[in-house]
């Protein structure tokens, strides 16, 4: 038997992060999953560890990076060229600034994303 379908999903995880630690900045959660990214991490290993550092009291986003940066690097290869690169980021930081926004102005209103 197979299980569901799960698809990396980045950007919502990001906002997510940045929503539920207001203390955390998004530029600084997106390098933290781009480092994970970048050290072979699967999305699974990825989102365990951010969990994990979400729920340490006193924790930040640098934990997490710290943590990639000890990892073995399991898949060989080139990474993503500087400007395919800077546009993940751009666009990565963009979207968690936004959900981030989005989800701060609902619970002000004391609504629901």
């Amino acid at each position: 038997m197979t299980g569901p379908e799960i698809r990396d999903a980045p950007r919502e995880f990001c906002a997510y992060l940045t929503a539920a630690r207001p203390d955390w900045k998004p530029d600084e959660v997106r390098d933290a999953l781009i480092a994970c990214h970048d050290a072979g991490w699967p999305w699974k290993r990825i989102h365990e560890e951010a969990t994990r550092v979400l729920f340490t009291e006193g924790s930040a986003p640098a934990e997490l990076a710290h943590a990639a940066g000890k990892a073995p690097r399991p898949r060989a290869g080139p990474g993503l060229a500087a400007e395919e690169r800077d546009e993940l980021r751009a666009n990565a930081l963009a979207a968690c600034e936004a959900a981030a926004g989005r989800i701060r102005a609902a619970d002000r209103r004391g609504g629901g994303p």
